[in-house]
């Protein structure tokens, strides 16, 4: 869990903007999703994806940001759905929802900057971390 920790600090400032708009993102937009929006169905989808691109972006794997990018994209659509969707949800839960899709929204944008690129690139050559 250290590692994890170390490893973290020396990523590059737009590589962890990105890691922590995913996560910010992922958690509103799941809790406001199962507590508001489908309240009593069971939330396997939304968190096993949340929690897999998270996992798979803090370790560094070039596929992570791969992940993280069409993770990001998949919930800033189904964020707006919801936003734009007639229902009789709390007023506040939909502006919570509009705040994780911009999460998503500014985490993409992160994770495509070519710096971040580079270091999703780089990372792990044969097994080996490089920073």
């Amino acid at each position: 869990m250290l590692n994890i920790i170390t490893d973290f600090k020396a990523f590059p400032n737009t590589v962890r903007k990105g890691i922590i708009f995913t996560i910010g993102g992922w958690v509103l937009f799941n809790f406001v999703t199962y507590k508001y929006l489908l309240p009593g169905e069971i939330p396997h989808r939304f968190i096993i994806i949340g929690v897999i691109t998270s996992f798979i972006l803090v370790q560094g794997y070039k596929v992570g940001r791969i992940f993280g990018i069409l993770g990001n994209v998949m919930a800033f659509i189904y964020s707006c759905f919801f936003i734009l969707l007639p229902s009789d949800s709390v007023p506040i839960s939909l502006y919570a929802l509009g705040l994780a899709a911009i999460f998503f929204a500014a985490s993409t944008w992160f994770l495509f900057v070519k710096k971040s690129s580079d270091f999703f690139k780089n990372y792990r050559q044969s097994g080996k971390k490089q920073v």
